[in-house]
């Protein structure tokens, strides 16, 4: 396969199924943020083993974790056209990797 981020990072898509949730973070000069999914989201179960497992690798490395339920994404999982920005409404789909769980295809 193609040697992409995505495949060196062992990304594995958790189906196509779209979920909702607003930007919490959107770092622009960087290219990356978080979506908060909303409250009554039912992620994968895979999704949220990954999530607690991120969440305590970052407590362990002495982070604070205001938040575990936080998706990470980067600019290449938005659609084209679509600017982040805080507190946008958003959909998307989501993923594991070996980081942990992740957004992707963010739409408006």
């Amino acid at each position: 396969h193609p040697l992409t981020q995505d495949a060196l990072e062992n990304r594995i898509s958790m189906g196509v199924g779209t979920y909702r949730g607003l930007i919490a973070f959107w770092n622009w000069r960087q290219g990356y943020g978080f979506i908060r999914p909303e409250p009554n989201c039912l992620l994968p179960e895979k999704v949220v083993a990954k999530l607690a497992e991120q969440a305590e690798a970052a407590r362990q490395r002495g982070k604070r974790v205001a938040e575990d339920t936080l998706l990470y994404f980067r600019k290449p999982d938005v659609a084209l056209g679509l600017n982040p920005m805080q507190g946008s409404k958003v959909g998307f789909q989501v993923y594991i990797d070996d980081k942990g769980a992740g957004a992707c295809d963010v739409t408006a």
